[in-house]
């Protein structure tokens, strides 16, 4: 797919945003809720931290009619207009080398791993939890909380990713951010702590943020 497309919802994406009817599987819904007619798919791929299966989330979704292309970015078009020719037949060119993500940091210097994924349903499973009437306690208190979480089973390790999850601003990219969080967990603890985290983002999400 090229990086410089422009994606939206069809009416059958924003249909399912709403209703979780197709139950689609954790990256592609979270790749859909990222799409929102004016962002390149440049741009979800970078939101998405290099996850390998990002692209063909995006590619899927396209396929099965939830999303559609709608042209390229206008940096795109004015490179296209000002191409050379291409060249002769029988020329050799070498092929683009695809740019690949930087990947997101877990400390200062260290790449965040990409532990093989836990079985544990994910925070946009097709049974959404409860949301409560209103929040048990202040915003700052419930995201002190997942930071002491991070914290207690990472040490140091968790200050970037709960830098993250707060400077989420929208239900997208909070569930990014959680989502980050909750892999290094089941790396480093097991998918059951991984489950624990998710629980309390997810009651966050829906307490503070709206849900997604």
């Amino acid at each position: 797919m090229e990086r410089n497309a422009i994606l939206a919802k069809t009416a059958k994406g924003q249909a399912e945003v709403r209703s979780r009817t197709h139950a689609l599987a954790r990256m592609l819904r979270t790749a859909l809720i990222m799409v929102d007619g004016s962002a390149t798919a440049g741009d979800i791929l970078a939101k998405c931290g290099g996850a390998p299966d990002a692209e063909a989330a995006l590619e899927s979704l396209v396929s099965q009619g939830f999303v559609e292309i709608r042209g390229a970015s206008a940096a795109a078009a004015s490179s296209a207009a000002a191409a050379p020719t291409a060249p002769s037949v029988g020329t050799t060119q070498p092929l683009p080398k695809r740019a690949v993500p930087a990947a997101l940091p877990l400390g200062a210097t260290q790449p965040l791993p990409s532990p093989a994924l836990p079985n544990s349903p994910p925070l946009g499973a097709t049974q959404p939890l409860r949301s409560p009437a209103a929040p048990a306690q202040p915003r700052e208190e419930a995201m002190a909380a997942l930071r002491r979480f991070l914290a207690d089973h990472l040490g140091s390790g968790a200050d970037a990713l709960a830098g993250a999850l707060e400077r989420a601003g929208t239900p997208a990219d909070f569930h990014v951010a959680a989502e980050r969080c909750a892999y290094v967990l089941a790396a480093a603890q097991g998918a059951s702590t991984a489950q624990a985290f998710r629980d309390r983002a997810r009651t966050y999400l829906d307490a503070y943020l709206g849900g997604g």
